[in-house]
């Protein structure tokens, strides 16, 4: 069980669809799942499943051989997505199975994950993009990929942690109780086949970052308490937080209060909130946050602000790149915690509110931030 790795380097920036494509030493497609919050069926079924299953036809230019080719590969390979109930798309291939997600209590399925699953090869997928065509074409988004082999791998645990997540998210889907036939018996079938090759893997490579899974749902710890059990040894003293979404007012502010309760009590500390904005023609630099960020919640706390450009000149031509990704920063001297994945910087998103949503997201614990994958984060 091996395949071609690229470095981390060459990971850093890539296009999100070829993370769907497979290598010749992964063997055939075996089956993946998809959790999304809004949802493109025509780019999951011709561009991202295209990938999946080595589709060679192309369906805007031969669509009879293009439907039959990939019935014909749907029919040996398992393909599910878990879809929030107001994004479920009615127009698909019978071949797949999608479940709508209600969320109890008001909330949304909001997480991103995708495991993709080969003979010989897993990848998962854990970030900030829906299955959509801006998200995967346009947006300024993050996504970072776990893959596992016989050779080097992630902790075995972050794949059944995130079988496990897929089994709290089915919970809120139609026929959960239905053990015997239809989408979730099939797909419970599925899961517990990649619980048993979880088992089989070998131990996680010491790297010089340790990784674990930070998701939230209903009636489980919030995101800031897991990131604060997850820091160990004196708290951080600097933060930052990457996000294209706030709170509105003084909620905002409750959300940073709470947050910056993380760090330490002892001499200065700074939190920078880094958002979408704009340059004005006068020369002011407006970033789209409530003007209540500007006021910290102790007064040896320090607020700060970064603007990500949403219009970006790419091959000397101006385009309009939405800024979709979320990240958190944490460090203190050479420590540092980086979380990145689907958690706005809002109460739902971080579990501070009680109708929160059901989110997905990463976290590397770094011993060394001056160490190559420090740098690279």
């Amino acid at each position: 069980m091996s395949g071609r790795r690229s470095s981390a380097s060459d990971q850093t920036r890539a296009r999100l669809l070829d993370l769907w494509t497979g290598d010749e030493a992964y063997g055939r497609p075996v089956g993946c799942v998809t959790t999304s919050f809004t949802f493109d069926a025509e780019l999951f079924e011709e561009q991202c499943l295209a990938r999946f299953l080595s589709i060679q036809s192309n369906p805007n230019e031969t669509a009879k051989a293009y439907l039959i080719e990939r019935e014909e590969k749907l029919a040996q390979c398992f393909a599910c997505v878990l879809v929030d109930s107001a994004h479920a798309a009615a127009n698909r291939s019978l071949r797949w199975h999608m479940l709508p997600v209600m969320v109890p209590g008001g909330g949304v399925l909001h997480a991103k994950l995708t495991l993709l699953v080969w003979e010989n090869f897993i990848r998962i997928l854990v970030g900030s993009a829906n299955l959509t065509e801006p998200a995967y074409r346009r947006n300024q988004e993050v996504m970072a990929s776990l893959e596992f082999g016989a050779n080097g791998n992630p902790a075995p645990e972050l794949l059944s942690a995130c079988v496990a997540f897929l089994h709290r998210v089915r919970r809120f889907a139609p026929g959960f109780d239905r053990s015997d036939v239809g989408p979730q018996a099939a797909l419970a079938s599925f899961l517990a086949s990649i619980e048993r090759r979880a088992r089989s893997l070998p131990a996680a490579d010491r790297d010089d970052a340790e990784v674990a899974l930070i998701s939230l749902v209903p009636g489980g710890a919030t995101v800031i308490e897991q990131l604060d059990a997850l820091w160990t040894g004196p708290r951080p003293d600097r933060a930052w937080v990457l996000s294209p979404f706030f709170d509105e007012d003084d909620r905002a502010a409750a959300t940073a209060a709470a947050f910056a309760a993380m760090l330490t009590t002892r001499g200065k500390r700074s939190l920078r909130f880094v958002g979408p904005g704009r340059t004005l023609p006068d020369g002011t630099v407006q970033i789209d946050a409530p003007a209540t960020l500007k006021e910290p919640s102790h007064p040896s706390l320090r607020h700060a602000f970064s603007v990500v450009e949403q219009r970006i000149e790419i091959e000397g031509k101006p385009e309009d790149r939405p800024l979709h990704a979320k990240s958190v920063w944490l460090e203190k001297d050479d420590r540092a915690l980086y979380m990145l994945g689907s958690s706005n910087f809002t109460a739902a998103g971080l579990g501070l509110h009680p109708r929160h949503n059901i989110e997905l997201n990463l976290a590397y614990v770094i011993r060394d931030r001056a160490s190559r994958f420090g740098k690279l984060c």
